[in-house]
C-alpha cells in the first residue's frame, strides 16, 4: 500500500510539472528546445524541473512563480500585500516563521493568510 501511495504521488508530481511546462509554453516563456534541454539536464544530474528552469536561465523567477501560482490556483502576492508591521509577533516567534518559511500577511476571521 505504501508503494502505491508513492507511485501516485510521483504521478501527481509529474502531472503538475507537465501542467507548469504547458503553461510556460502557452505564455511564450519557454520553447520546446528549452524544455528538451531541461529534461536532458534532469536526466543526467537530477533535480527539480522547476528549479532547473531558472538555474539554466530559461525562465525568469517571476515567470516561473506566475506559472506555479496559476497551476496551483493560488494568488501571487505583490509588495503591497505585505504588512508594514509584523503581525502576531507576540504569538508567533520570528524564528518559527523563518524556519517554517512563512510570513503572516493577514489575520482574518476565517484564518491567517500566509505567504510561503
Amino acid at each position: 500500500m505504501e508503494n502505491q501511495a508513492l507511485i501516485q504521488s510521483n504521478d501527481e508530481n509529474m502531472d503538475f510539472e507537465a501542467q507548469v511546462c504547458d503553461l510556460l509554453i502557452a505564455k511564450g516563456k519557454l520553447d520546446k528546445s528549452g524544455l528538451d534541454r531541461v529534461y536532458r539536464v534532469r536526466q543526467e544530474n537530477g533535480g527539480a524541473l522547476t528549479e532547473l528552469f531558472t538555474k539554466l536561465g530559461l525562465v525568469s523567477e517571476r515567470d516561473l512563480a506566475e506559472a506555479l501560482a496559476e497551476g496551483m490556483d493560488l494568488r501571487l502576492v505583490t509588495p503591497q500585500d505585505f504588512p508594514e508591521e509584523p503581525l502576531l509577533e507576540d504569538q508567533l516567534s520570528p524564528r518559527f516563521l523563518h524556519d517554517a518559511g512563512v510570513l503572516v500577511l493577514e489575520d482574518t476571521p476565517e484564518g491567517l493568510v500566509l505567504a510561503m
